[in-house]
């Protein structure tokens, strides 16, 4: 008996979906057909060589393009450039199209990268701090301890926090980096439900400032998929 298999397939990488959309692309203004140059592109990409495949046999029983390209067994586009695939369809200009999703993730990537880049230096300045409240607390504290406690005078509140945390430290250490470190497992298994992302999501953009970048983010998503298809000819209905 088949074993069916419920995981879902993972989405190919950003890079890996530049190189099929060009490759696409070329083969496609070149006058072969689509599941041909399914077949060619699949020799080329090895490691998705399985996926390329089904997608040219799916295409060949009559599934449009765009549904198959953007279904979620396959793993190849996110469901968001359904429209944008589907207009270059229908309109006969698919080359055109897959060149320009290709140019357009490649924008994506240059701005995630540099956003990346900008936010490694407060990532490193975080955990810097966070071992050094560690080694002050394990370290530094049990030294200053036995003073304070010698001297017969009631302590700021303030420094009086700061030796409960140390004590707290000092005694479940051990926890408090177990703790930790089961963070981003917790958050992996997390976000494997939608349905549990989705609370998050809306938890997080209830924040002030986030909820207007939400909504600007939603409407540069909008624009750009919308200019997309404009320039694969494809006309809204007025």
């Amino acid at each position: 008996m088949r074993l069916i298999r419920l995981s879902k397939i993972s989405k190919i990488p950003d890079n890996s979906q530049i190189v099929l959309s060009e490759q696409l692309s070329f083969l496609l203004k070149a006058g072969v057909s689509m599941t041909d140059a399914c077949t060619v592109v699949s020799g080329s990409m090895p490691k998705y060589t399985e996926r390329i495949l089904n997608l040219s046999r799916e295409i060949s029983e009559g599934i449009s393009v765009s549904s198959s390209l953007c279904s979620e067994k396959h793993g190849i586009f996110d469901g968001k450039w359904l429209a944008v695939l589907k207009s270059g369809e229908l309109s006969g200009t698919l080359d055109m199209t897959l060149s320009s999703l290709a140019e357009h993730i490649k924008k994506i990537n240059q701005i995630k990268s540099k956003i990346k880049s900008a936010a490694y230096y407060p990532l490193f300045v975080g955990i810097s701090a966070f071992f050094a409240v560690i080694f002050l607390m394990l370290y530094v504290m049990p030294k200053i301890i036995p003073m304070l406690s010698g001297m017969r005078v009631e302590l700021p509140l303030l420094t009086r926090i700061v030796l409960a945390f140390s004590h707290f430290f000092q005694r479940d250490w051990m926890f408090i980096i177990m703790a930790v470190f089961s963070l981003p497992i917790f958050f992996a298994w997390y976000q494997r439900s939608e349905k549990r992302m989705r609370l998050v999501h809306k938890s997080i953009y209830s924040f002030w400032g986030l909820k207007d970048f939400s909504k600007y983010y939603n409407l540069c998503t909008l624009y750009r998929t919308t200019s997309l298809m404009y320039k694969t000819g494809y006309s809204l209905p007025l």
